[in-house]
């Protein structure tokens, strides 16, 4: 009989939070808790595990996927945590069309993000990343980009 090893860590965590042993718990948590995506699972580890800061919860769960640690971008951005998130959009292939959608949506509230992410967009575009890219796509990336240089009163500066 075979038994994952996600659910031997769920029945460890059950386990021991049972016994009010939440340091313990947490290290099982790590491995037990997977949500339908990325910000899903951190949004379920922080429910159980509410007293620890985002910016370490976070950094716990991307050391449990090393290699792919790009994909925790949308959450740390989620999470407002600017820095965080373009440090995980350039460390690898992250998606050009969220990476734009952040440039759009943060232009005018975090025009430096904006700035960072649009960047990021139009890099992983040019190394040919993406999924169905068109020129739609490309030009979006540079408006977004721009609008947030901008907003950042960097547009024009050399």
């Amino acid at each position: 009989m075979h038994v994952s090893p996600v659910a031997i860590a769920a029945g460890c965590e059950e386990i021991l939070l049972a016994a009010v042993r939440l340091e313990e718990a947490y290290r099982y948590a790590l491995e037990a808790t997977r949500g339908t995506s990325y910000v899903a699972t951190y949004r379920a580890l922080a429910r159980t595990y509410s007293r620890k800061r985002p910016e370490e919860l976070l950094g716990d769960l991307v050391a449990t996927t090393p290699g792919d640690e790009w994909k925790w971008f949308a959450t740390a951005k989620e999470l407002c945590l600017f820095d965080e998130a373009i440090l995980r959009a350039n460390q690898g292939p992250c998606d050009p069309k969220t990476l734009t959608r952040a440039a759009r949506d943060f232009a005018d509230r975090r025009p430096a993000f904006a700035v960072e992410a649009g960047a990021a967009a139009l890099r992983w575009l040019v190394e040919g990343r993406g999924y169905e890219i068109s020129g739609a796509d490309v030009w979006a990336a540079y408006t977004s980009t721009m609008k947030a240089a901008e907003q950042a009163g960097w547009a024009g500066a050399g």
